[in-house]
């Protein structure tokens, strides 16, 4: 069956790049003492250990964690004290936990910036359940040094704003290990209790999407042996969100690749700095009342560094700001629905997206690998699980299917589909290119995807023609 042959069957257009023509709608690696921070450490190391936040001494999200946390954030819609979602009196709750400083820094930003912040979401709530004197042990414990539930604490901050368990769909985490072992053991059992607080989180307050992490500011005004635990926790909040960038089943957020037991995960402020001297960082003497808790000077300048890493985030810029509760938000994703059909290999084809950027094709089969931002002239829509010399057909339509569709299973509208390409299958399947122009009228433009495999053992069958399907493919275009 020839793609021309395949159109003409489904009653559709065969159009080849099809979204160019749619509608509108080196450093060396060193060793350095620890008066850098980790951030401006980046490709050089500490004790043997890569500097940077994320993997490879970068301080960039990965595009593909990145793109996951997007999906992530546009989930986040105003809910009900049950948990649905209200568009009329719902609310998105920010949760704060951490001990007494973590208390400080998050009031500060309320009270310096996003109280009288007029582009906040008015769906918002700032909750801060934040208890004086507990560290990480004793947040992945439950429990306080005097046996009170941090957790039951937590909520019944909740019930004091009206708000429940069920509304709780952001974290922000700013919490002190206080570890006396060598590093990086020290770094690696902060890193283990606070996968078990993300965890938690996940259990606590089932809606729970996104969870910030920052590691603890300067105590060198304190001691050297407090200030070099505070640099190390550093290394703990990096390792942590690394594990789950690196697929840890643990710290899984993706439904995709199995079970979802914590919230995505991306740095808040890296608040660590050697540096003593006036700016607008923590560190100076006159930042600290005791060496550890904020002056008021301090707390200002805290404010003013989680209000900029919120306003710098890929996901909290999609879930905080909105001039209505629910207004809609134009984030670039890809994700697969239904359930497609299997054919001969009897697996259901597997759709996916990549990015191309040179060399050779990334082919991970991951649906949050690459998304179809204005200007990805890279942009791939891939098949697996699909035998070898089979035709593909890559189908595209401008809607879901409606109960007219002709053919069980297929899961976008044929009345507004067009076919973009055709492959025969080899042994990582087949892919298909769809450039994405740099062009702003196709802002906000949202287009499903199918495969149709021409299989003689297909489960489906296009006039009289056996054929397997691939779930369907939501695009979404938006600005990178």
């Amino acid at each position: 069956m020839t793609i021309t042959t395949l159109a003409a069957r489904l009653g559709v257009s065969l159009i080849i790049g099809a979204l160019a023509a749619l509608p509108a709608s080196s450093q060396t690696a060193t060793t350095l003492a620890p008066t850098v921070s980790l951030p401006d450490l980046g490709l050089q190391t500490y004790q043997g250990e890569q500097g940077g936040l994320y993997p490879g001494g970068s301080n960039q999200i990965p595009t593909a964690h990145r793109t996951a946390g997007q999906l992530a954030a546009a989930q986040v819609v105003p809910l009900d004290t049950q948990g649905q979602p209200d568009c009329d009196d719902g609310r998105i709750v920010v949760l704060n936990l951490g001990m007494s400083v973590s208390r400080q820094v998050f009031s500060a930003w309320r009270e310096d910036h996003s109280d009288a912040d007029a582009t906040r979401n008015p769906g918002v709530i700032l909750v801060n359940a934040a208890a004086n004197g507990q560290t990480t042990s004793d947040w992945a414990r439950g429990t306080s040094s005097t046996g009170v539930d941090l957790w039951e604490g937590a909520r019944d901050r909740l019930a004091a704003v009206g708000a429940s368990a069920p509304q709780v769909q952001i974290a922000y985490l700013y919490m002190a290990g206080q570890r006396t072992e060598p590093f990086p053991l020290d770094a690696q059992l902060q890193a283990l209790e606070l996968g078990q607080v993300v965890r938690r989180l996940h259990g606590e307050f089932p809606n729970i999407r996104i969870a910030y992490v920052s590691s603890f500011h300067t105590l060198q005004h304190k001691s050297a042996a407090d200030d070099l635990a505070a640099f190390h926790d550093g290394f703990a909040v990096k390792w942590l969100i690394e594990d789950q960038i690196n697929g840890a089943p643990d710290l899984n957020a993706d439904p995709a690749q199995g079970p979802v037991v914590a919230p995505w995960l991306e740095w808040g402020p890296s608040f660590w700095s050697g540096d003593t001297t006036p700016g607008d960082h923590i560190g100076e003497a006159a930042d600290f009342t005791d060496g550890a808790h904020l002056s008021t000077q301090g707390r200002h300048k805290s404010a003013d560094m989680l209000r900029d890493a919120f306003a710098a985030s890929p996901t909290a810029t999609v879930w905080y700001p909105g001039a209505t509760l629910c207004e809609p938000r134009a984030v670039s994703l890809a994700y697969r629905f239904g359930e497609g059909s299997p054919g001969s290999s009897e697996k259901v084809p597997s759709i996916y997206a990549s990015m191309y950027t040179g060399g050779s094709a990334n082919g991970q089969s991951n649906i949050t690998l690459a998304t179809p931002f204005l200007g990805n002239t890279g942009f791939r829509i891939h098949v697996g699980q699909v035998p070898v010399g089979r035709m593909a057909y890559l189908l595209v339509s401008l809607g879901r299917s409606t109960s007219a569709n002709p053919i069980p299973g297929l899961q976008i509208d044929l009345a507004s589909a067009f076919l973009v390409g055709a492959q025969v299958t080899g042994v990582k399947g087949a892919q298909i290119r769809l450039p994405v122009p740099d062009r702003a009228s196709l802002e906000g433009l949202t287009v499903y995807g199918q495969w149709i495999i021409d299989d003689p053992q297909g489960s489906k069958v296009i006039s009289d023609i056996p054929v397997s399907l691939s779930r369907g493919m939501e695009f979404r275009v938006a600005a990178p």
